[in-house]
């Protein structure tokens, strides 16, 4: 016995109610009632807080509906909206009963309205399986939204597919008789106030039924490989219900784990036929199949290309000689990163990883295996290039990218089996190189016609096309920091050569970098359009790139100090016509003192120039000690804090100024 619930809201079916005028009958020659005025309510068992109408039906005679009036025995139970009209809505407040009047002319009517908890639960107590030809008795349990308190409500009952009602046509009340019909599945449901539920029912067969089959429902092989996992089952064919008081018995090259029950394993003894035997109520089958064994083994499955990230299921067969034997356990392995493995016994699933090839292979005991070869291919090929100008006689660099499920990067596992087509106006193709970053590079060289659509495959996917058109250089444009830089830092330059229509030209293109101003220091290895210079003298430069014989313009990267430093004054505080020292250094982007400057580009200044000056400084030292010392004198008395000094140095263009320090000049 169980109880199953399903809940769903259903909607009561409209009820129309006739009621005859409270006032006595009138006097008729036809002697027949008067007329009375009929009411239709969209539900006559409304639940708690629903909403119904209410509409007076037009009587014999007429009347003036428009005005009809209404009345509630019970505004707590049932509350009106309006009392006045045709039509009229009410809202159920509480379970319990309340007439409804109306009143037109003359004329009467009325509607007795039953208010019913709302109902939060309904329960079935039935049997889940029935014998074929049987009656069993279900019962429903109503409770209200609690769940607490049980409801005296009608119940409406339905029978379906394999069980049917014992009495046709009863269908309503607290229990009913089902019959099972036919052999399957059947359900009975049971309705209530917007609620249900339902208990599925399995009608068995009576007699001659049984089977035995692998516990999956799949027949036994007429072949069964020696140590091959094999696990059997009794059940009725008609339903697939075990038979879970099933006996069994066994001949021949086998034995079963077990004596009773619905499923058991089977293990093999030798070689040879294997009978089953299988007996549960008065019903008994038999199974036959011959246990062989195994030379060699198969895989089975699609070896198509597999698209990255998806995952595909392979299993592994037993030959006897070239007969087959159904499913056999092995070892389940690949090479490299291509796939991933999860391996059951008999069963892989595998999954593309990476772009490329690799093996599968099946290893039976006695190390017997065979191996298929499967190929895990991209979802796109992205194809890019510096650009789609390229020199005469020079050439380009080709980058694929594989790309998987959603635009995203993936993977190459080798540049094995990537090709490229199109490369016409080029006279050399270079053998594709995979990077670290799992992409595969194709240099493309000796340029000598134009090229319109140049692609690359791998495993049935071609990328996107890139056009490349051979051009002169007739022009070279440097590209670079136009702002100060700071001596003892780096800044990269760019060489961008066009063609005459001002297009630029990218590909296999070398260039030759050079500064006479000597401001700024290129590597010895500077055959790229972008080259990372060192600035290593103050100054500006005058910079030329020269590519395939075309020479820039001079370009000119100003270099100034990082920075400037300034001493405290010794002393701090003197007195008017006293002197006070301080030491000023010019600085690189390393913190070391840059050497060879001019002291004439170093000089002090006083936010109060009337009150201290300066003389023109003289340089001190030298190497890492190297700096410019400079004088101040007192000319007359500054306040309590002093006046502030700072150090600038400036080559006349661009200035870089110290912090502030104090010097106190007393009277």
């Amino acid at each position: 016995m169980s109880g199953a619930k399903l809940a769903r809201r259903g909607v009561l079916a409209a009820a129309l109610v006739l009621g005859l005028a409270g006032c006595p009958l009138q006097s008729s020659t036809s002697n027949v009632f008067p007329p009375a005025l009929a009411i239709s309510v969209t539900s006559g068992a409304p639940l708690v807080g629903d909403q119904i109408t209410l509409t007076v039906m037009f009587p014999p005679g007429g009347a003036d509906l428009a005005s009809a009036t209404w009345r509630t025995s019970d505004d707590a139970i049932l509350s009106l909206a309006s009392t006045k009209g045709a039509t009229i809505s009410a809202s159920a407040v509480k379970a319990g009963l309340a007439t409804v009047t109306v009143t037109a002319g003359s004329l009467h009517g009325a509607v007795a309205i039953t208010v019913l908890d709302s109902v939060g639960d309904v329960t079935i107590v039935g049997p889940t399986s029935m014998a074929l030809g049987t009656d069993a008795t279900y019962s429903a349990t109503v409770t209200d939204a609690t769940g607490t308190r049980p409801l005296n409500a009608t119940v409406t009952w339905e029978a379906s597919r394999a069980v049917a009602f014992t009495t046709p046509g009863t269908n309503t009340g607290s229990s009913i008789r089902i019959h099972a019909a036919s052999v399957g599945n059947g359900a009975v449901t049971a309705a209530v106030g917007g609620r249900a539920a339902q208990v599925a029912v399995k009608v068995l067969a009576t007699s001659g039924q049984l089977v035995i089959t692998r516990d999956d429902g799949m027949t036994i092989p007429s072949s069964v490989a020696a140590g091959a996992p094999l696990t059997v089952q009794a059940s009725y064919a008609a339903t697939s219900e075990p038979a879970d008081d099933a006996h069994w018995t066994y001949t021949g090259a086998c034995i079963l784990l077990g004596t009773s029950g619905a499923t058991l394993s089977v293990e093999a003894t030798g070689s040879g036929a294997c009978t089953l035997t299988a007996a549960a109520n008065g019903m008994q089958a038999t199974a036959t199949f011959q246990i062989v064994s195994v030379t060699g083994v198969k895989i089975v499955g699609d070896t198509g290309p597999l698209a990255i990230g998806d995952s595909r299921m392979f299993n592994a067969v037993g030959l006897a000689g070239t007969m087959e034997t159904g499913d056999v356990a092995v070892t389940w392995s690949t090479g490299g990163p291509v796939l991933t493995l999860m391996p059951g016994a008999t069963l892989v699933k595998v999954t593309g990883a990476e772009v490329g090839t690799a093996p599968l292979t099946a290893t039976l005991p006695g190390n017997i295996t065979t191996t298929v070869e499967l190929t895990v291919a991209p979802v796109s090929i992205k194809l890019s290039a510096p650009g789609g100008k390229v020199l005469s006689g020079g050439g380009t660099m080709l980058t694929a990218t594989p790309m998987g499920a959603g635009g995203k990067a993936v993977m190459f596992a080798s540049a094995t089996g990537v090709t490229v087509a199109g490369a016409t106006g080029f006279g050399s193709v270079g053998a594709p190189t995979l990077q670290p970053s799992g992409a595969v590079t194709i240099s493309l060289g000796n340029a000598t016609a134009d090229s319109a659509a140049v692609t690359v495959s791998f495993a049935g996917v071609t990328s996107n096309a890139l056009p490349f058109t051979v051009a002169q250089i007739a022009k070279v444009v440097i590209m670079g920091p136009q702002g100060p830089i700071r001596m003892g830092s780096s800044a990269d330059f760019t060489a961008i050569p066009t063609d005459g229509t001002g297009a630029r030209i990218d590909g296999d293109v070398a260039a030759t970098w050079a500064d006479a101003t000597g401001v700024y220091q290129f590597p010895a290895a500077n055959g790229t359009l972008l080259v990372t210079a060192n600035a290593v003298k103050l100054g500006t430069s005058s910079i030329i790139a020269t590519v395939g014989g075309i020479s820039s313009a001079p370009y000119a990267s100003p270099v100034q100090p990082a920075s400037i430093g300034i001493t405290t004054f010794t002393p701090g505080s003197i007195a008017v016509g006293g002197m006070a020292m301080t030491t000023v250094t010019v600085l690189d982007a390393g913190g070391q003192p840059i050497q060879g400057v001019p002291v004439s580009q170093v000089s002090l200044m006083a936010d109060d120039g009337t009150r201290v000056s300066f003389d023109a400084g003289t340089m001190v030292g030298s190497g890492a000690t190297l700096g410019y010392l400079f004088t101040a004198t007192g000319l007359a008395a500054t306040p309590a804090k002093g006046v502030s000094v700072q150090a600038t140095w400036t080559d006349g263009m661009y200035p870089v100024q110290s912090t502030q320090v104090p010097l106190i000049v007393s009277p």
